[in-house]
Formats: structure tokens, C-alpha cells, sequence
């Protein structure tokens, strides 16, 4: 019985490290959630928008590319949602 108590101790404390460094992440990135793209940010996302290939020639960056393209099916030219995106899986 007490190393079911310990687990779910663990457990909790886990889910609260996260929530916390979640939290933390969107505080530090919080006063660019209202910024613009960078214009290479647009050469990105029009190259995503085509469907060609997430696989960008001259980069090799398969899972911020994924991202991308994920946020952008999802949200479209908003930066704000990239901004949050990046902030919880930096967290």
C-alpha cells in the first residue's frame, strides 16, 4: 500500500514539474506572442503551403519543419499560434 502511495506521489509531482516548466516557458516567451513573422519565416511557410515536401531544400530540420507545417494546417498565417506552440514544446 505505501509504494502505491509513492507512485502516485510521483506521479503528481511529475504532472506539476510540467505544468510548471510549461508555465514558466509561455512567461518567458509571452511578450513575443503578439509579434510579426520574420521574413524568412515567410519563405518557410509558403514552401509548407505548396505540399512539396516538409524537407526544405538546404535544411535539414525535419521536426521544426513538422511543427510548422502542423501549426500552419491548424491556425494559418497567425503568428500567434506558432509563438504558443513553440513556448509549450519548449517548456
Amino acid at each position: 500500500m505505501l509504494s502505491a502511495d509513492v507512485s502516485k506521489y510521483r506521479s503528481y509531482s511529475s504532472i506539476l514539474v510540467l505544468i510548471l516548466f510549461v508555465l514558466a516557458s509561455a512567461a518567458m516567451y509571452a511578450p513575443s506572442f503578439y509579434r510579426s513573422f520574420a521574413s524568412d519565416d515567410y519563405c518557410t511557410l509558403d514552401f509548407l503551403q505548396e505540399g512539396k515536401s516538409i524537407l526544405m531544400p538546404g535544411f535539414f530540420r525535419p521536426v521544426g519543419d513538422l511543427t510548422l507545417k502542423w501549426t500552419l494546417d491548424i491556425a494559418g498565417y497567425k503568428p500567434f499560434y506558432f509563438f504558443v506552440v513553440n513556448a509549450v514544446l519548449h517548456g
